[in-house]
This record gives C-alpha cells, structure tokens and sequence, in this order.
C-alpha cells in the first residue's frame, strides 16, 4: 500500500513540478532521423498540433508533425507523426502510442482514431472500423493463433490494445528466439 501511495504521489509532484516551467526534458526525430534532445513543450491542449521547444540556441520555436517522426517527454509516452490521407503526406497530425513494440499502437484523441504500424514501416496505417478483421488478419499474418482468435471474433476491433500486446509478447517470447535458433542452426 505504502508502494502505490509513493508512486502516485512522486506521478502527481512530477506532473505538477513539469506543469509550472511549460517545458520538460524530452527530443524529437527528424525525417532525417537524427535525434535532437532539448526541452519540449508540456501542454495538453496543443497535442497533436504545433508543439514548442527551445532549440540549441535558448529560443523558443516549434514544429508540426509534418517537420518531425516523433517526438517525446521523458517519463510519457511518445507522439508520432501519422497521415490521415495516406497521398497526402502534408496533413500529418501526432498521436500517442499507447502500445510499443515490434508493433506500435498509436491514438490520436481528437479524431478518435488509432494507427498501427509495425518498427521497419515508414508509415502507420489508420485502423479502419468496417474491414476490421481482415485489415488486421492481414497486418499479424505471421501469428497464426492471433489471425485465428480475429477471424471467429473472439478478439475484436474495441480490444486493439490486447490484441497489440498479445502480438508483441508473442513477438519477444517465440518469434525473437525462433529466429535465433534458425540463426545458430546455419552456423
């Protein structure tokens, strides 16, 4: 009890410490992918829109989803770049991921819609409401049991988060170490 009661509290002073400067230690990647690390703008409202920070020279300034991959606040989770219109890659907005992984899960709040994209793809894909099961039975077709359990419905389009966190166990707990095994075995 004493445990969750620390935990809360040092959550709740974090927040409120990180709340009253506006910035927080954090970085951003460019699509040049290099990494630049500098204080980010903490403001919910703005999320997903232009987000500030304070470049090498002390100045405050900011970007938009279409100048950067991701970006992120230590200690939160990231926001990454995605495209509502996959040919039109300017009207790009942030979202959350709110599973990582081999395969991300990303939302974004103000238009209640989740992305997906597995770690070697350039671009998430929105996850759609009505081809659902096959959208999704195509993205995990390398984990048979999982395509199972989305074809007779057992997993379904309101449980994305499990059936992402059930991809990315598997992923680490079977796939990694077949690949291994399969690696050892042509030496």
């Amino acid at each position: 009890m004493r445990f969750v009661l620390i935990i809360v509290l040092s959550t709740l002073f974090c927040k409120i410490s990180i709340a009253q400067n506006g910035y927080a230690d954090g970085y951003y990647i460019t699509f040049g992918l290099d990494t630049v690390h500098t204080k980010i703008e903490v403001n919910a409202s703005k999320l997903g829109k232009k987000i500030g920070y304070i470049n090498e020279k002390s100045k405050k300034k900011k970007f938009n989803a279409n100048d950067n991959i991701e970006y992120g606040i230590n200690g939160l989770p990231p926001y990454v770049s995605v495209a509502f219109v996959k040919k039109y890659h300017k009207a790009r907005y942030f979202a959350k991921v709110v599973q990582d992984g081999q395969v991300r899960l990303m939302y974004y709040q103000f238009k209640k819609k989740y992305f997906i994209k597995k770690t070697n793809d350039l671009d998430a894909i929105k996850i759609k409401r009505w081809p659902f099961r096959w959208q999704m039975m195509k993205f995990f077709q390398d984990f048979d049991d999982l395509v199972e359990d989305i074809r007779t419905r057992k997993l379904k389009r309101r449980q994305i988060e499990t059936i992402v966190r059930k991809y990315n166990n598997w992923y680490v707990e079977f796939y990694i170490p077949y690949l291994e095994s399969l690696e050892r075995e042509k030496r």
